[in-house]
């Protein structure tokens, strides 16, 4: 027969809170009750589950509990165990759709920049009789939409600096999107790479929440752009088209802005416009004892995928961008006569 003790460790709520198993190793907290919140369920729950266990049998040896209700609390532990099991497959699986969404709707941004640049070029006659850079116009809107506020950090803007040629600017600005989404992508890929790396639930829920709030921002700087070159393009403010990727816009940044408050409220950081990028893994041990001398590589926005373990499938995919990028260079050097570059397929209108 139990004692009153062990009648109030059975009707104890959380099993393994009595000050004798309050101690850091082996205490046990329900899933409901970690600081990292409901969408993200710890990840060493082994160890844990191996401390409960240990801790139910040393309350048996010293007669604290009875055997039975030792048994009754693992088999409560389990069902909590099986619970955390079926959130964290649910959690995962919620994360790889929300990936899935964010590359389709970024892959789709893309092409319909670098498309709206090869409609520019065919509206070559009229920019020049405007005596307009399309680059300018763009960049013009953008500052007006900021408030005069230059945004010179962003992955377009690094992309930009690089590929401008005034000579040629929708090959510019067709080349400058592609590196753009490029470094996007590697940058996701690196998140997901730390992501995996994490080894507390907290850590692994403010490094998604990076990685959510910087496609955010790309898609919804994207968006703008397009809407952008559509009025551009078509000479109408407020178009059919402009409006849908406006529409799409404020959806992303009203998603970044709260992405941004809940962080900065579980952190105490707030997460700047150009500083949502996955920090840099530190250098191996190896690399250190070898040599402090060794050349740094030169940094660049483009193709570049040192230190990324990239899917084959996402591998495959910035082939085919580095592929359409050296096509658009191949075009603009038989424009302008380049015999010492290669000659692509397209000419220019």
């Amino acid at each position: 027969m139990s004692t009153s003790g062990d009648d109030d460790e059975l009707k104890r709520p959380r099993p393994g809170r009595d000050p004798e198993a309050s101690a850091p190793t082996g205490e046990f907290v329900p899933p409901n009750e970690q600081d990292a919140g409901p969408s993200n369920p710890i990840d060493d729950w082994a160890a844990k589950e191996e401390a409960k266990k240990e801790e139910l049998a040393a309350k048996v040896d010293a007669g604290r509990i009875t055997q039975p209700e030792a048994v009754y609390q693992t088999r409560r532990f389990d069902n909590e165990n099986l619970a955390l099991e079926n959130a964290t497959q649910t959690h995962e699986q919620e994360r790889e759709e929300h990936r899935q969404s964010v590359e389709e709707r970024a892959d789709e941004h893309a092409q319909t920049l670098v498309e709206q640049a090869n409609t520019m070029r065919e509206l070559h006659t009229r920019f020049e009789t405007l005596g307009e850079n399309p680059i300018d116009l763009v960049e013009e809107r953008q500052l007006h939409r900021s408030g005069g506020r230059e945004n010179s950090g962003d992955h377009y803007h690094r992309a930009l600096g690089e590929q401008r040629d005034d000579n040629d600017p929708y090959g510019s600005m067709e080349r400058a999107a592609l590196s753009e989404h490029a470094a996007f992508l590697q940058d996701q890929q690196k998140f997901e790479e730390q992501i995996s790396r994490a080894t507390s639930p907290d850590e692994r829920h403010s490094l998604e929440q990076r990685k959510d709030i910087q496609a955010a921002d790309y898609l919804a700087s994207t968006s703008h752009r397009i809407a952008d070159q559509s009025e551009i393009i078509t000479g109408v403010q407020a178009n059919e088209d402009a409006t849908l990727y406006r529409m799409r816009a404020a959806g992303y940044e009203a998603e970044s802005q709260e992405l941004r408050d809940d962080y900065r409220q579980r952190t105490g950081q707030w997460v700047a416009a150009n500083d949502v990028r996955p920090e840099e893994p530190a250098p191996k041990p190896q690399q250190q004892q070898e040599g402090q001398s060794q050349p740094k590589p030169a940094e660049t926005s483009e193709w570049s995928d040192a230190n990324i373990e990239m899917t084959d499938a996402k591998q495959e995919k910035l082939g085919r961008l580095h592929e359409r990028y050296q096509e658009i260079e191949a075009r603009s050097a038989a424009r302008f006569d380049q015999p010492t570059r290669p000659v692509g397929r397209g000419q220019d209108v």
